[in-house]
Formats: structure tokens, C-alpha cells, sequence
């Protein structure tokens, strides 16, 4: 805000309904995601959501572990070859840098992979859990 020429800061508000939303999200589930979640939980009061706590995560590789897959490479080409039995594009990942665009302004290309992105992992996590739950409640 501008006052008398000068800029000053003025402190967001914390957005309730954000921070309620954001808090009851489930376990984050990825490869390498505790960085991640950090970065959020640290970011979020600055942007004026107000405090979150993404405490709850959950690492793919431990799930492979639990299950009974271990495997010393943790790229999603491999945990995709390995879970699904199937190759993953290994070009997916070379748009990261591009996903801070509006969902409605993205090239139609673009916007397949990023559902794709989420639903990759939706798909090996869900196999991984079925998995783990007929090893312990068979």
C-alpha cells in the first residue's frame, strides 16, 4: 500500500476457511516430500493462510519397504516400472518449472500431465496400501 509516497507492509489477515482446508488435507504421499512440506508449513503464514501443520506425510519408499519392494533408486520412472509394472514417460517431469500458471490459461498438453502427475501417485500409493493391507489383514 502507498501511503504519502512512501510503500509500507501491511501484514495479511489469516484466511480461516484456507487454513481450515489446508489442515484437514490427508497425509502428503510422494517421493522426497518432507522438504516439501516444510517449505509449506513455512511459507503459508507468510502468504496470509495463517499457520498449517502438513505434519502428515507419507513416503513412498517406506510404503515400498513396508509392502516388501526395496529398491536403492527412488526416481518415479523406477518406482513406476517397479509398483506398476509398467514404464513411466520419463519426459514428464520436464515441465516442474511450469505448473505456477492458472489451471484454465494452461495449453490442454499441459494441463493432461499435471492430472497425470497427481493421479500417478494416487494410482502407486492406493496399490502400495491394498497391498500392505492384505499382507496384515489378509
Amino acid at each position: 500500500f502507498e501511503e504519502k509516497g512512501r510503500l509500507t507492509y501491511v501484514k495479511p489477515t489469516p484466511q480461516k476457511e484456507l487454513t481450515s482446508l489446508l489442515n484437514g488435507f490427508p497425509p502428503v504421499v510422494g517421493i522426497d516430500v518432507k522438504d516439501d512440506v516444510a517449505a509449506i508449513e513455512s511459507t503459508a503464514p507468510q502468504l496470509g493462510i495463517g499457520t498449517v501443520y502438513l505434519n502428515r506425510f507419507v513416503e513412498l519408499e517406506t510404503l515400498m519397504a513396508m509392502c516388501g519392494w526395496l529398491h536403492h533408486s527412488r526416481s518415479r520412472f523406477a518406482v513406476s516400472y517397479i509398483v506398476l509394472g509398467t514404464p513411466l514417460n520419463r519426459l514428464s517431469s520436464t515441465v516442474d518449472q511450469r505448473w505456477w500458471r492458472p489451471f484454465d490459461t494452461m495449453p490442454d498438453a499441459l494441463r493432461a500431465l499435471l492430472l497425470f502427475d497427481v493421479k500417478w501417485l494416487h494410482m502407486i500409493s492406493r496399490l502400495l496400501v491394498i497391498c500392505l493391507r492384505e499382507e496384515v489383514i489378509p
